[in-house]
């Protein structure tokens, strides 16, 4: 399910899944999990601090337990042996950091992979990701090593570059897992250690470990009282491991040697750490880390066997089924009782472990999960039934069973969305009312998904099947006001998601689209009651649960790899909208498009080809970016699922697609490409329902690709009727199909394919699209529609004429209007030698001889004054083609500005910016005026330029403003002057309300890294913004 609620303001409870025994495939260990431990890390996730967090896979990443199976080609020889997972992916053996971050990811409560947790009785792994557990080491003490351990491995071993004996070791927050785990590495290897904590008895505990002392960081002056008891041979610090962050480079200087180090594995305190100029001058070393490699894990777990390390263990809870005690061990992390010796236990002989509060605590695992998937409501949620018939509002009895919906059927019931069919059939004086009504009976008896309701429990959306016998509503008045009534009945959460009501001789069926799709609802007519109703035997369909369990199923690896390949590069999606705007589409315009197709050879069939290659050219059109990314609708139906993939439940999903449309790409490519892209969907069709969530957690682009506002959806050609004969007909027809819905995409493009025709209906939310824009999209599709089919395949598309005649119409209005009126339009282009008589035209960047359809960003082609005539050279001369056709008389010389705009629907020009200025970020094309003016639009701000960067070998953004409020004289107010050293302590706050309203304000990557505060800019003639110079001062910045 999508997260809700604000990181740090939700806390996700827990709960247990029932799930089927996995079966190791090649090169697979099936582990039996003995115990698990948890981390801070797991209190993040419940609390929505950490990344990409997952409520399907199974909690904690800490966890040892006995391999019970090998999968085919195993060499690793552990059957039987106890093992130790590794807590991350993607890490081989560099030394720098993972090879590569899209595929560096930690287990347990997090995506990708959401099967492998140590919360769980079995866990499948690959046979690399485990290591033999050290034979010292009790069950417990083996789940308690590994992110704890491997964190302070590569802390101390790897970065700190000072695990030495002899060698002072500053150990910050002793209590910590990591930082115990460090205090046994360092002693083990006979360095002098010390510790910092708020509480002396932690401290006093650490010195029965190995500790030769330490301080209370509470105290102001603790880096004063640590130099006391530094060992006079060497009264100084070697290196510092912290996890807290805040101002400990400010308190280490004094105490680290010329060169010494801070190892820093985390943040604590804040994302933020001090960096005063005196670290520079000592030339203190600050060295990031976190976790570790599959090689260092290895060491790690060998120095532990070797040295005869055992982790430090204070509780346990035994049984996944104990929640109540095992929020206790949560509860104890979140209020940071961690290494406290109880009230009244203080006798040093006693074992520590059994004295401590935990820092390490492990849950054991006894509660089995073995048996298959739930038959029976009371297996899968033993006491969840009479909180189900509740929320249902039915009897515990009328609960028949459970079980989880698909990632589409939660997006159809969530409380953004709804979508509604009303399919109303027209019974004439022969027609059997009631033998019909006795039909649908028997086919809801028959197909559970139309005795469904949807619930949430527990965080979990949950498919609840009742025993209720259908019955049919008889109402009085007509139909068109029942409609209007039904709009105050919403279908929702709890509530019947069929419905059927008798109206005089109407019979109407209310159908909410988490149950049933398009296909169904033909299928329900045609196939199931019709013929019921025609005296025919009924059709025997598989249960929508027959169709889910095949989705849950789903080999992860292989539908990411699936998914990841079909993501590359940058792309764009269209309509732009903010993060968290939600689309509200309310609005719908129509249109029919009647073709010519068998004069220009094309199959009937092949149409819908044609239909998405032109949509793909209409959204690149606007969405400035060869690489466009759009929603489409597909249907998860497949002879490849077997008997499940003719349920009567709804399998369509909307997925996103990317598609690069270049200019020297041919028309045959584009259309044929479209076609084997579709193919290659419909023969993966359990990969069609990998959710979203999932197919955005592949990479960065996909990320970006599953945000589309723009649904494409192509209906079948065949309508929704009954299978009637001529006399039949007379007595029982489908009077009409009606849909309602609202929430869903911002705009959402309907293709109905009739014969040679094309039904359109585009629907849409007029906050982001107005109806003139959503008119002329519908146009231009019409027109890139039409070109597809009429030109040559082998036509290039940097060829195609993109001017729709609409288009063409517009430009010729609004020129011919630009020599009778006044200057109005031209306010785009204020200093530019632009007078009221001059024509403005807005071109491709790429070829000057096509100009772009309206709405779409060009780059301004103005024509040349005299005086600019005169001064420039004839190379800057240009005259297009199309120039002629638009003036008649042939005269005009134009020129390039660099300045990129588009026309309105009103026919003024918007500038968008300079064409040097817009950049590749990430996997997006961004704007950087456009990112200025977000920022701008902070009070605080009072003027500002971004410009890239490239840092630790990435594109970045850098921010240099002038604050309001913080003024400096300034020698000469055009030029850039660095801000006085005694105002920059006084930007701190006011830049960090900038910071923070940039970053709730644009995407994630769009937000500057670096920021500077300045006194001034530098401008070319008092104007614009000398961004060369911005950037020739950055180089010169540290």
């Amino acid at each position: 399910m999508q997260r809700r609620g604000r990181p740090g303001h939700v806390y996700y409870p827990l709960q247990l899944s029932l799930v089927s025994k996995p079966t190791p495939g090649p090169k697979q260990l099936l582990v039996k999990i003995e115990a698990a431990a948890l981390n801070h890390r797991d209190l993040f996730i419940r609390q929505n601090l950490y990344p990409d967090i997952s409520f399907k896979a199974p909690l904690l990443c800490d966890g040892a337990g006995v391999v019970v199976e090998e999968g085919a080609s195993c060499s690793s020889n552990l059957l039987g042996r106890r093992v130790i997972l590794t807590p991350c992916r993607g890490w081989k053996d560099s030394l720098s950091g993972p090879e590569s971050w899209s595929n560096f990811n930690t287990i347990g409560g997090v995506g990708p992979d959401h099967t492998i947790g140590t919360a769980q009785t079995y866990a499948l792994v690959d046979e690399k990701e485990v290591e033999a557990a050290p034979d010292h080491l009790t069950a417990v003490e083996s789940a308690a090593l590994p992110a704890a351990g491997l964190t302070a491995w590569r802390a101390l071993m790897v970065k700190s570059g000072n695990a030495k004996s002899g060698h002072n070791i500053l150990i910050t927050g002793i209590g910590g897992g990591v930082a115990l785990q460090i205090l046994q590495f360092a002693t083990a290897l006979g360095c002098n250690v010390f510790v910092t904590s708020g509480c002396g008895e932690k401290i006093a505990k650490a010195t029965q470990l190995g500790a030769v002392g330490g301080v209370i960081y509470k105290d102001e002056e603790w880096n004063k009282k640590l130099v006391e008891k530094l060992p006079a041979e060497r009264p100084y610090l070697d290196a510092v491991i912290d996890g807290a962050g805040g101002d400990i480079v400010v308190k280490s200087i004094p105490l680290l040697k010329p060169g010494g180090v801070v190892s820093s594995y985390g943040m604590t305190l804040a994302p933020v750490m001090d960096w005063p100029m005196q670290a520079v001058f000592k030339n203190i070393e600050l060295k990031g880390s976190t976790l570790g490699s599959r090689t260092e894990f290895s060491d790690m777990v060998k120095f532990v066997e070797a040295k005869q390390i055992r982790p430090i263990i204070s509780r346990t809870v035994r049984g996944l089924d104990k929640l109540e005690e095992i929020e206790g061990l949560f509860e104890d992390l979140k209020a940071g009782r961690q290494f406290v010796v109880p009230d009244g236990i203080c006798d040093p002989l006693h074992p520590i472990s059994t004295h401590l509060k935990p820092f390490a605590i492990t849950i054991l695992l006894k509660f089995i999960m073995t048996q298959s998937k739930s038959s029976t409501l009371e297996a899968s949620y033993p006491t969840a039934v009479t909180e189900i018939a509740k929320a249902c509002h039915i009897l515990d009895a009328q609960v028949e069973d459970a079980y989880p919906c698909t990632p589409q059927q939660i997006q159809q019931i969530s409380e953004d969305r709804c979508e509604v069919f009303h399919l109303i059939l027209s019974f004439g004086p022969n027609g059997d009312l009631e033998r019909w009504i006795r039909s649908v009976q028997k086919v809801v008896s028959m197909n559970s998904i139309l005795r469904t309701r949807i619930v949430c429990h527990q965080s979990k959306f949950l498919q609840i099947v009742t025993t209720e016998e259908h019955t049919t509503e008889y109402l009085t008045g007509d139909v068109e006001q029942f409609l209007n009534d039904e709009k105050a009945f919403e279908m929702n959460l709890g509530t019947p998601l069929f419905r059927t009501a008798v109206i005089g001789r109407r019979f109407v069926a209310t159908i909410h689209h988490a149950v049933m799709d398009y296909w169904s609802l033909n299928s329900f007519l045609r196939g199931d009651a019709a013929m019921l109703y025609l005296g025919q035997e009924p059709i025997h369909r598989a249960a929508f649960k027959d169709f889910v369990s095949l989705c849950a199923g789903i080999d992860r690896a292989k539908a990411d790899s699936f998914w990841a390949a079909r993501f590359r590069g940058s792309v764009s999606i269209y309509p732009p909208m903010p993060a968290s705007a939600i689309a509200r589409p309310s609005e719908k315009l129509e249109k029919t498009i009647t073709l010519n197709l068998m004069s220009r050879g094309i199959a009937e069939s092949h149409i819908a080809w044609y239909a998405e290659a032109a949509w793909a050219l209409t959204i690149a059109t606007y969405a400035d970016n060869e690489s466009i990314a759009y929603g489409i609708v597909m249907s998860g139906r497949s002879s490849m699922l077997g008997d499940a993939g003719n349920t009567l439940g709804p399998t369509t999903v909307e997925l996103p697609v990317l598609i690069t449309v270049q200019p020297s790409m041919t028309v045959d490519a584009l259309v044929k490409g479209r076609a084997t892209a579709l193919r290659e969907l419909k023969s993966n069709p359990l990969f069609l329902q990998y959710s979203l969530e999932n197919i955005a957690a592949t990479n960065n682009t996909a990320r970006i690709a599953s945000k589309f506002q723009s649904l494409f959806n192509i209906v079948p050609p065949q309508p929704i009727s009954l299978p009637t004969t001529e006399e039949e007909s007379k007595s029982v027809s489908l009077e009409r199909v009606i849909k309602r819905s609202h929430g869903g995409f911002a705009l959402t493009f309907l293709c109905r394919l009739v014969d040679e025709s094309i039904i359109l209906e585009a629907l849409y939310d007029p906050a982001v699209l107005d109806r003139d824009h959503v008119d002329r999209i519908l146009n231009q599709f019409e027109h890139d529609l039409r070109t597809l089919i009429e030109v040559s395949a082998d036509t290039r598309l940097g060829d195609l004429q993109r001017l729709s005649p609409q288009d063409r119409d517009d430009l010729i209005r609004w020129h011919t209007l630009s020599h009778e009126t006044d200057n109005s339009r031209f306010h785009a282009l204020r200093g530019f030698d632009v007078c009221p008589s001059n024509q403005t035209w807005i071109v491709d960047p790429k070829n000057i001889d096509q100009l772009v359809p309206v709405g779409s960003i060009g780059e301004f082609l103005v024509e040349m004054t005299p005086s600019t005539r005169e001064l420039s050279t004839q190379a800057s001369h240009l005259s297009p083609r199309w120039l002629e056709s638009f003036r008649p008389s042939g005269t005009g010389t134009l020129r390039r500005t660099g300045e990129l705009g588009k026309y309105s629907q009103d026919g003024c020009l918007v500038r968008i910016g300079k064409r040097e200025n817009r950049i590749k970020l990430g996997s997006q094309i961004v704007q950087l005026e456009a990112i200025e003016e977000t920022i701008r639009s902070c009070n605080q701000v009072k003027d500002i330029v971004v410009v890239s960067k490239i840092i630790s070998g990435r594109t970045r953004l850098v921010a240099v403003v002038t604050l309001k409020g913080v003024e400096a004289a300034a020698k000469d107010p055009w030029q850039l002057q660095p801000l006085p050293a005694a105002l920059i302590s006084t930007t701190n706050d006011c830049l960090h309300v900038v910071r923070q309203n940039a970053e709730m304000s644009l995407e994630l990557n769009d937000v500057p890294v670096l920021w500077h505060v300045v006194s001034s800019l530098p401008r070319i003639k008092g104007r614009d913004i000398d961004r060369e110079a911005v950037r020739l001062w950055l180089k010169d910045v540290k």
